[in-house]
């Protein structure tokens, strides 16, 4: 849609300029965006056109219950949010990990450009969003902040959570020996 700037009486055509004027959300997709706002942290801080943004630029995956996602040493150029379903990251053919909906694995593939270190892979029929990094870093450098403020929020929490699993108990604490009486 476009609107023609200092178009008036007695205005000359060649001085008029084209405006570009972006369209509004559509009604649907406002309504997908305040449900996965208010259901998923990683787009909480996130405006409905910056949401808008980032859907444009994920490709949605289905994956069935056992189906590998991807494998440990894989080249790591996208992350992942869960939308639906439930994954199993593991080390080694070891479970580590059980993500929900609404987490975001893969994410390493934004801080770092090494292979993958753990593999993923479906628990139950599940719904991905894949997001390039690339396409985020290059095309929505200021989403692609708010985007890793959310990785780190979770990472954050996924730190703390290992942190209590492997939290060493305090030994009690042992009172002075009274001395003896002379």
């Amino acid at each position: 849609m476009t609107a023609e700037a200092g178009a008036g009486k007695g205005t000359d055509p060649s001085q008029v300029r084209s405006l570009n004027i972006s369209p509004a959300i559509p009604e649907n997709l406002l309504r997908l965006i305040a449900k996965l706002q208010k259901n998923y942290h990683f787009f909480s801080d996130m405006s409905e056109f910056e949401v808008s943004d980032f859907l444009k630029m994920c490709k949605q995956e289905t994956y069935e219950e056992g189906q590998k996602i991807f494998s440990e040493g894989d080249s790591a150029d996208h992350f992942y949010l869960l939308v639906s379903g439930e994954i199993i990251i593991s080390i080694k053919e070891n479970e580590v990990a059980r993500l929900e909906a609404g987490e975001v694995f893969g994410e390493m593939a934004l801080l770092e450009e090494i292979p993958r270190t753990a593999s993923a892979s479906a628990a139950s029929h599940s719904v991905l969003f894949f997001i390039p990094v690339k396409a985020l870093s290059t095309k929505l450098p200021a989403l692609a902040y708010k985007v890793l403020l959310g990785v780190a929020h979770q990472m954050s929490a996924r730190l703390r959570e290992a942190n209590e699993h492997f939290k060493i108990p305090k030994k009690p604490e042992s009172k002075p020996e009274p001395e003896p009486e002379v």
